[in-house]
């Protein structure tokens, strides 16, 4: 924290300033007014579901306190955070003051702290950019950006989201999830064979058995050839 005017900031930290992205020129609007474009803008997500004010706590933490397992000492203790959609927070402090500690309690990469409560808004959507860009990337160098995505949204589920510690399913909700993947299949294949009948009552079965017989003609060799294209690296492969 400074507590002085932006202009001795400026003048005692030249490095800073030459560091920050040039600011592009005003607009005759801007002069003719004195308005100041802002060097970054924030995207607008819009209207968060069930949340009618701006300024409505959508995050909170209460009195937290947080000692990661091999440590003696409290990264945080007794924080109190309350955020809004109006909110625009930025952390600021030492090395080793628990800035990172706090955000990834807060956007849920770590389990919530010794004490105290953690709460989100069960609709809010988190984005997460790390201090280091690695974080995200380690693992997917050798990716193309279809392949990237492909593998982070299979079957409609977010890879990067699941990674996080308060996403993370117990034994018990991963043991009630299979008989509610059943479930939700048979509901929509019994909706989906009702559409069919509606709509094409006498020519549905006829075709499903063309899609049926392509699918399965040459399967093995196709298998394979995704096999060698995506493993190839691997030394063994399992099949299941």
């Amino acid at each position: 924290y400074y507590d002085a005017g932006w202009p001795q900031f400026a003048e005692a930290r030249p490095d800073v300033l030459a560091a920050l992205p040039s600011r592009k020129a005003n607009s005759y609007f801007a002069e003719m007014t004195g308005y100041v474009e802002p060097l970054i803008r924030f995207p607008d997500p819009g209207t968060l579901d069930g949340v009618k004010s701006r300024l409505k706590p959508i995050m909170k933490l209460t009195n937290v306190t947080f000692r990661y397992d091999a440590s003696d000492r409290d990264v945080l203790k007794s924080v109190n955070v309350r955020m809004s959609l109006s909110s625009r927070v930025a952390l600021i402090g030492p090395n080793g003051a628990g800035k990172t500690t706090l955000l990834k309690l807060l956007v849920g990469d770590l389990e919530k702290g010794t004490s105290g409560e953690v709460w989100k808004h069960h609709n809010l959507r988190v984005a997460y950019i790390a201090q280091h860009s690695m974080h995200h990337l380690e693992e997917n160098l050798s990716k193309s950006p279809i392949t990237y995505i492909q593998d982070r949204f299979f079957q409609g589920r977010d890879r990067e989201l699941s990674k996080m510690v308060t996403m993370a399913l117990t034994e018990e909700e991963e043991a009630m999830s299979v008989p509610l993947q059943v479930v939700c299949l048979a509901a929509f294949d019994a909706v989906l064979v009702r559409l069919l009948n509606a709509l094409a009552p006498y020519t549905w079965q006829g075709l499903r058995g063309s899609l049926c017989a392509a699918l399965n003609r040459n399967k093995d060799g196709r298998v394979a050839a995704i096999l060698a294209a995506q493993y190839a690296a691997a030394d063994i492969v399992f099949l299941q």
